[in-house]
């Protein structure tokens, strides 16, 4: 049997994968099996344990493991003849002319608060700014069909209010975080004469007309704002509208009516809009981070981590770590 036969052999028993040898090089690289666990998305431990069993095929280490992580001699030679040949792997996949179509990594965002400003968007600018190679998709969410989606994994993670989970989440493959609360606020014309006032009452918006967001917060934050207003009276009309976020808030400024909406949209300005808080005691909101335990999509880990982190920080109120 000759050299090139012994090799198909070798590489078609699994015992030297392209993933085991790309795993090395970006060890090799970073000269950290941790580093190129953050880089790959994977845990340190499976890169060590792969990488392991590749230096038990080949016969001889490719590192060095001591206090620090270096290559061995028999190593560095390895690694470079495999970084030259996958060089040549990429060559050989675009011989049709065609750009080669690479998938950015991504995580699938579903929101039912605004990304404006807030927490929310202090989350997001940390994770762009720690994990600028993974995009995020951000995608606006139905309470009928985000839990479905969590499940399915065809959302990665979804914000939205604890209240709005009727399910019970033990015994599932769901996990939710509290995370960050946001006072309620009102949407008005800023030549309305409730404007004047620097905060609102909930008796002030009896004789109001509301537009309603059909999906996402909007319905939550109607059925937290009714019974307060009705102890003064009932609303004079509440309507129910399938638009976009801004496009609601236009139709405030031109309809002059009110909306209720959170903190977190103050980020947004349209002209002729203004915001005022309301209540005596401001109307709380606190909002979740929800996800599937048996999503195995690597690039959530890091935005898991950032989570954690960000709502610990915001809940001892640490200065150096608000949200």
């Amino acid at each position: 049997m000759n050299h090139q036969s012994i090799l198909y052999k070798y590489l078609a028993s699994g015992r030297l994968s392209l993933v085991s040898l790309t795993q090395a090089l970006v060890v090799s690289e970073q000269l950290s099996f941790h580093k190129a666990g953050d880089i790959l998305g994977i845990a340190q431990s499976a890169i060590s344990s792969r990488v392991a069993s590749l230096e038990d095929a080949i016969g001889f280490p490719l590192f060095e493991r001591q206090q620090s992580v270096r290559l061995t001699p028999h190593g560095r030679i390895f690694l470079e003849f495999i970084s030259d040949a996958i060089d040549l792997l990429g060559k050989s996949l675009e011989i049709s002319g065609a750009p080669i179509e690479i998938h950015r990594p991504a995580v699938r965002v579903g929101l039912q608060s605004a990304a404006a400003a807030g927490p929310l968007a202090a989350i997001l600018r940390r994770f762009d700014a720690a994990q600028p190679d993974i995009g995020l998709t951000l995608m606006e969410t139905d309470d009928s069909d985000v839990l479905k989606c969590v499940r399915r994994r065809k959302l990665d993670i979804a914000f939205l209010p604890c209240r709005a989970m009727t399910e019970r989440l033990s015994h599932d493959v769901l996990d939710a975080l509290p995370l960050w609360d946001e006072q309620v606020v009102v949407a008005l014309n800023q030549d309305d004469p409730l404007a004047a006032k620097s905060r609102l009452h909930w008796k002030d918006l009896v004789d109001r007309e509301f537009l309603v967001r059909s999906h996402g917060i909007g319905p939550h934050l109607m059925d937290l704002a009714l019974p307060l207003v009705r102890q003064a009276g009932e609303p004079r009309h509440i309507e129910y509208l399938r638009l976009g976020r801004d496009t609601l808030l236009t139709e405030v400024v031109r309809r002059r009516a009110v909306a209720l909406t959170t903190e977190a949209t103050l980020g947004i300005t349209l002209p002729g809009l203004t915001f005022r808080p309301i209540g005596e005691i401001p109307a709380l909101v606190t909002f979740c981070a929800l996800w599937s335990r048996q999503n195995i999509n690597p690039s959530l880990k890091g935005l898991l981590k950032i989570i954690r982190e960000m709502s610990e920080a915001y809940r001892n109120n640490k200065a150096d770590g608000t949200i």
